[in-house]
């Protein structure tokens, strides 16, 4: 059950089964891990042997899943320069992002998620497309029943956010929120 309310002029309130929050924690978690393994995977640039403080990827993604969300954010046709470049940004971004969607989860099996300024909305919106993302390309690569049950999921997720951004964008100033 996804159901979201506002509250006042700045709170809003979802309220889920405890499955629910525990697959949302589960989803977070482990997307997480990923971006967290792929940003370990950069390196310091050097010039004349001084760091200017900047790590870049060694080369381009090769997971499908992050290569779909790096796609997302910087277009289908952005060539591998851009990938390279534009990377770390996204992908810290969305390290950021998650950060927030897992701390604003209920701890053990709670049933309320409290969102209490626009930032957290945002972050919970752009975190859930990214995580889509990801999750449609192991649907278009998966066997049929791995397929179906990922279809699902990510129906899921898609009415879950549409329905916070609905609800995080009425009576609001709506420029603050993505879509």
């Amino acid at each position: 059950m996804i159901c979201w309310d506002r509250v006042g002029d700045e709170l809003v309130v979802g309220v889920f089964e405890p499955e629910e929050i525990a697959a949302l924690r589960d989803y977070a978690t482990l997307f997480k891990r990923l971006v967290e393994w792929r940003l370990a995977t950069h390196e310091p640039v050097e010039v004349l042997g001084v760091r200017l403080g900047l790590s870049l990827p060694p080369a381009v993604v090769e997971d499908e899943r992050l290569l779909a969300v790096l796609h997302r954010h910087l277009g289908a046709d952005a060539d591998d320069h851009e990938l390279l470049w534009w990377e770390p940004e996204c992908l810290r971004t969305l390290a950021d992002h998650l950060d927030v969607l897992q701390a604003t989860l209920p701890p053990a099996g709670g049933v309320i998620v409290l969102l209490d300024d626009a930032a957290q909305a945002v972050a919970w919106i752009k975190a859930g497309r990214d995580i889509t993302a990801a999750m449609a390309v192991v649907r278009d690569a998966g066997e049929p029943e791995v397929a179906e049950r990922t279809a699902v999921t990510i129906a899921w997720l898609t009415e879950l956010l549409d329905r916070l951004h609905d609800h995080a964008t009425r009576d609001s100033d709506t420029s603050v929120i993505p879509w």
